[in-house]
């Protein structure tokens, strides 16, 4: 299973900064919400 992605935008500017690997939950889901983030 590959581990989704979260693009990370800057707040003010809404220039991409970076991305990083989706959190992993316990119960084995991804967590695909984050502010300034989108899994897309």
């Amino acid at each position: 299973m590959t581990i989704p992605q979260l693009h990370m935008y800057d707040l003010k500017t809404g220039e991409y900064t970076g991305s990083r690997d989706a959190t992993r939950r316990p119960n084995g889901e991804y967590m695909l919400e984050a502010t300034g983030a989108t899994p897309v």
